[in-house]
């Protein structure tokens, strides 16, 4: 028999520690930000006290799912609406219902669902964003609401680049545009001419010892760059300059250092750091969260002599893929070609406002430019 535990405190949250790091090393698709480090220190700095809506989905009593959710308050248009959506998600490149058995999914996804419509006093619209396209969730979760008459919709969200580190450097270099490789030689030889260059990385083992001073005097020159960076204009909350995501990132670096999962690259250009870039390591994977340089020194490209630094180190260190986070921008095409597509599912309550909503942005104004570019289609023709 499947039941499902509402969780409404970070206490609550974190008492659930020792079971969540036993179901987490059984899930397939492992992912630092299904880590309840992540999920309760990202929940401590960046929502409301009693807005956390986890769910934890048990059958006989032993965990088989976790939804790891929020109540917050959005705005469509000037409609002031309550979302139901994944804790995180503006920091993360992919997100999911963490299930550790696939043949358990639709039963937990079922249950869930249940749970929340249960709850619907409590949201207007679950947006649940970043859900990897090959996901079931996204079959099953509009299944499970069609029977019983809830409206959704799906739609594309993000792409992310990633690169496979499945060749040496040489290959991979080679491999890359001509242009690039011109630039790359031209900004070292231009940049070396300024002064010694050199590269250094803290990652895994290489911050054996250190203690949480040592990770604040590193952090440090993170900040200062994020800070030089367009970062430091920044307005959306998740920039590293950012006075609360500051907070966020110090106090996570600093138990990721003692899981061995921090990594941390810098370029430095006699001995001062000119160009950062902050992520993660895990199951050899290298997460590249957040990149940033000193723009005095832009048109020496020294964010991107990092990061080909960074990926040869890669190499080195066995790992099997960067994942190069976020939006997959023009420049990242340089690297890679792969990507991977996430989509996002929104659900609709069936009262007056969020059913309207759904009305209007899925049906009639679908209709209406489809009824528009029909007649401009006819005029076109000379009909």
């Amino acid at each position: 028999m499947l039941t499902v535990d509402v969780i409404r405190s970070n206490r609550d949250l974190r008492s659930l520690a020792e079971e969540w790091h036993i179901f987490i090393e059984k899930i397939p698709r492992k992912n630092i930000f299904y880590t309840i480090e992540w999920i309760s220190l990202n929940y401590k700095y960046f929502y409301e006290e009693n807005s956390l809506l986890l769910l934890v989905i048990r059958n006989t009593g032993k965990m088989i799912a976790i939804a790891p959710l929020v109540v917050k308050k959005e705005k469509i248009g000037k409609i002031n609406v309550r979302k139901v959506k994944f804790l995180s998600e503006s920091w993360v490149d992919c997100f999911d219902i963490i299930i550790a058995d696939e043949n358990c999914r639709y039963r937990a996804l079922e249950a869930m669902m249940t749970c929340l419509i249960k709850q619907n006093s409590l949201w207007d619209i679950i947006e649940l964003n970043k859900i990897p396209e090959d996901s079931a969730s996204l079959k099953i979760i509009p299944d499970i609401l069609k029977k019983i008459g809830i409206a959704s919709h799906i739609n594309e969200d993000t792409r992310t680049a990633y690169i496979i580190l499945n060749e040496s450097w040489e290959e991979y270099y080679s491999n890359r545009g001509a242009k690039l490789r011109r630039n790359l030689r031209n900004r070292t030889k231009r940049l070396e001419l300024l002064g010694k260059v050199s590269f250094k990385r803290y990652s895994g083992a290489d911050l054996t010892g250190w203690t949480e001073e040592d990770i604040e005097t590193l952090m440090e020159k993170v900040f200062h760059l994020s800070k030089l960076s367009w970062q430091g204009g920044s307005e959306e909350g998740t920039a590293i300059s950012d006075q609360r995501a500051k907070q966020f990132i110090l106090e996570l670096s600093k138990c990721f250092a003692k899981k061995g999962w921090l990594d941390i690259s810098l370029l430095f250009l006699n001995e001062r750091p000119v160009a950062f870039r902050y992520g993660y390591i895990y199951n050899d994977v290298l997460l590249d969260h957040k990149p940033g340089y000193d723009p005095e020194l832009f048109k020496y490209s020294p964010g991107r002599l990092l990061l080909a630094e960074v990926i040869k180190n890669s190499i080195d260190r066995n790992l099997r893929e960067i994942n190069m986070m976020h939006d997959f921008i023009e420049f990242k095409r340089e690297w890679t070609t792969d990507e991977r597509v996430t989509k996002r599912i929104m659900v609709f309550n069936k009262a007056v406002i969020p059913l309207s909503l759904y009305l209007y942005y899925f049906k009639f104004k679908p209709f209406v430019k489809k009824i528009v570019k029909q007649n401009a289609l006819r005029l076109m023709r000379g009909k």
